[in-house]
C-alpha cells in the first residue's frame, strides 16, 4: 500500500514539472511575439490628427507645394525616429499608394501601412478626395 502512493506522488511532481516547464515556455514565446507585433496602432490616431487638422486637410486637397514635406515632418513628431522608419504618400483615390522602394532599414522585413481619405464638401474644389497613407516600419 505503501508503494502505490510512492508512485502517485511522482506521478504529481513529474505532472507539475511538465505544467511548469510550459508555463514558462508559453512566458518566453508571448515576450518574443510583443516585439513583432502590429504597428498599425501608431498609424491610426496620427491619421486622425490629419483628419481633423484643417490647414493640413486643405493644403492636400489642393495640393499645396509643401504638403508632402509638412506632412513627413508632422508625422516625425508622433513617431520616435530612433526606433522607427516612416514615409508618407499623397495619392488620388483610385490609384494604389505604394512605397518607391522598399526601406533597407526596415529590421523584420515588416512593413505596415495605414490610409485615410481627405475629402471636403466644398463645391468650388470639385471631387478633389485624395488618399493619405503612412507606412512604418522598425530600424
Amino acid at each position: 500500500m505503501v508503494r502505490g502512493k510512492r508512485g502517485f506522488i511522482k506521478i504529481v511532481e513529474a505532472t507539475v514539472a511538465i505544467v511548469i516547464v510550459f508555463a514558462v515556455l508559453l512566458i518566453m514565446i508571448d515576450k518574443g511575439s510583443s516585439d513583432s507585433g502590429d504597428l498599425s496602432y501608431l498609424i491610426t490616431p496620427i491619421l486622425e490628427e490629419i483628419a481633423q487638422n484643417p490647414d493640413l486637410r486643405m493644403d492636400i486637397l489642393i495640393k499645396e507645394a509643401t504638403v508632402l514635406t509638412r506632412l513627413k515632418d508632422f508625422v516625425g513628431e508622433r513617431i520616435d525616429s530612433s526606433y522607427f522608419g516612416y514615409d508618407v504618400k499623397i495619392c488620388e483615390l483610385g490609384v494604389v499608394c505604394a512605397l518607391d522602394s522598399f526601406p533597407s532599414e526596415a529590421r523584420d522585413g515588416n512593413i505596415y501601412s495605414q490610409e485615410r481619405v481627405v475629402s471636403t464638401y466644398l463645391e468650388n474644389l470639385g471631387d478633389s478626395s485624395k488618399k493619405v497613407k503612412i507606412f512604418l516600419w522598425r530600424k
